[in-house]
């Protein structure tokens, strides 16, 4: 028996939680009340290379998955650049990017960390951002973001 392709696409559509579809995007609000884009730079100017280097927050979104748990994924940018003309040039523009999940209780305004995917990092930056995952942090007046 062969499976039509348009079949085995709907049904994997059907098996998709419908959160997935009706994410939020929170990052602005994040950026306006909360401190996270300033601890984010201070992050890369301790731990980012080069004349050049900033840490972004580049966005936020939060679902809602049952009850009063949500899940938030949260996407950032450090880039490692350097640009010195002279005799001798020193130029170099290197961009890490991290993902990371965590569920997030409305009750209870806690944030746990799941997991945290880092791409292309060749300074050990994600080194930084893998300690936290399963940690579990306080958001401050977090209905705001539900």
């Amino acid at each position: 028996m062969t499976i039509n392709s348009r079949m085995v696409f709907a049904f994997l559509l059907s098996i998709l939680p419908i959160t997935n579809i009706s994410a939020k995007d929170i990052t602005s609000r994040i950026i306006t009340t909360t401190d996270l884009d300033k601890r984010i730079s201070a992050v890369c100017k301790k731990y980012c290379q080069g004349n050049r280097s900033h840490g972004k927050l580049d966005s936020v979104d939060i679902s809602h998955l049952k009850n009063e748990f949500y899940n938030v994924t949260l996407k950032v940018t450090f880039v490692n650049k350097n640009d010195i003309t002279g005799m001798i040039p020193l130029q170099w523009n290197h961009t890490i990017k991290i993902k990371a999940n965590g569920t997030l209780n409305s009750k209870t305004c806690q944030l746990t960390v799941g997991n945290i995917r880092i791409d292309d990092d060749k300074y050990g930056l994600g080194n930084i951002a893998k300690q936290q995952e399963g940690k579990t942090h306080i958001i401050k007046n977090c209905s705001a973001f539900t």
